[in-house]
């Protein structure tokens, strides 16, 4: 065995002793599960992370979004929600294989959010912020009053 290999092969035999033979993508997805804040109607939320050992491919579904840091072995998931509809709006992050016989699923992410209506709370709260400097008096009790009107 040459030098050049040995640190291969040494990576090779350490992830086999980690990860089981029958390992799938949904054993180290975590987690498998999101649910996010109610959101306004178009409006986007912060991002909430999914992270696992996964291979591509995948397809997220529904009123969500993703970037990642694949194709690393573990990769990040950056999952946002930006609702189109008022209600429970609901979608998946799915991984599957593609093979002779077609596509296998190999694990899922499920996602929850909520949809609000865009109303006089949003704006004003919007307006707000624009208007006066973070910190300042004013601001806290422009947001106060805002926080007080109807959704």
């Amino acid at each position: 065995m040459s030098l050049t290999r040995t640190p291969i092969v040494l990576i090779a035999a350490i992830l086999a002793l980690a990860l089981p033979p029958t390992a799938t993508n949904a054993q180290y997805l975590s987690p498998t599960a999101l649910d996010f804040a109610p959101q306004e109607v178009g409006s986007t939320s912060y991002e909430r992370w999914v992270t696992g050992f996964v291979v591509p491919p995948y397809i997220i579904t529904g009123d969500f979004a993703q970037t990642n840091d694949c194709p690393k072995v573990w990769c990040t998931f950056r999952i946002t929600f930006t609702p189109t509809a008022v209600g429970l709006r609901t979608g998946t992050l799915t991984f599957f294989t593609i093979g002779a016989t077609g596509a296998t699923e190999l694990g899922q992410v499920f996602l929850f959010g909520t949809g609000i209506p865009s109303g006089k709370r949003g704006t004003r709260l919007k307006k707000c912020k624009r208007a006066h400097p973070k910190g300042s008096k004013k601001r806290e009790l422009c947001i106060k009053q805002a926080k007080r009107l109807p959704v």
